[in-house]
């Protein structure tokens, strides 16, 4: 945008700059037990197997936005710039926990 008075042109740009990160992390964990009871000479044995997978996802977005400010003073023959930054940072982290159990009985006469 250009406006002039008498003396003076004001021009201003605007940039706007945005970056997206995202950070996937994936943990597992597996957990196994075996409980075996005799009675009367029968042997049962019961392994249950958990396994619990957690997922974690973080997506960054940061938004920068720069303006600039040109300033023309025609009177004296020169110019003056500044300019201004505004950083927008959002953050959002989503996680996933899967668990699966698996029981496996099995009996033995002896």
């Amino acid at each position: 945008m250009t406006t002039t008075s008498n003396t003076t042109t004001t021009t201003t740009t605007t940039t706007t700059t945005t970056t997206t990160t995202t950070t996937t992390t994936t943990t597992t964990t597996t957990t196994t037990t075996t409980t075996s009871t005799t009675t009367n000479s029968t042997t049962s044995t019961t392994t249950t197997t958990t396994t619990t997978t957690t997922t974690t996802t973080t997506t960054t977005t940061t938004t920068t936005t720069t303006t600039n400010y040109y300033y023309y003073y025609f009177f004296c023959y020169h110019h003056h710039h500044h300019h201004t930054t505004t950083t927008t940072t959002t953050t959002t982290t989503t996680t996933t926990t899967t668990t699966t159990t698996t029981h496996i009985d099995k009996k033995r006469i002896q």
